[in-house]
């Protein structure tokens, strides 16, 4: 099965990041971790949003 998003970050420290997903991230809500906003996609990939600077995500038809 084909997942549904292509979600693109680039990260405040340059790096950048491809990631194939069902979940549609923009609806998570962050873990109450101090200090970070913490999401999890898929049960294994951990994300802190303060270290995004910029978010695309493509969702497939």
């Amino acid at each position: 099965m084909d997942k549904k998003y292509l979600v693109s970050l680039t990260m405040v420290d340059g790096q950048f990041l491809e990631i194939l997903t069902d979940t549609d991230i923009m609806q998570l809500e962050p873990l109450p971790i101090p200090g970070t906003e913490m999401i999890v996609i898929d049960d294994n990939i951990m994300i802190n949003m303060l270290k995004v600077e910029e978010i695309h995500i493509l969702e497939k038809i």
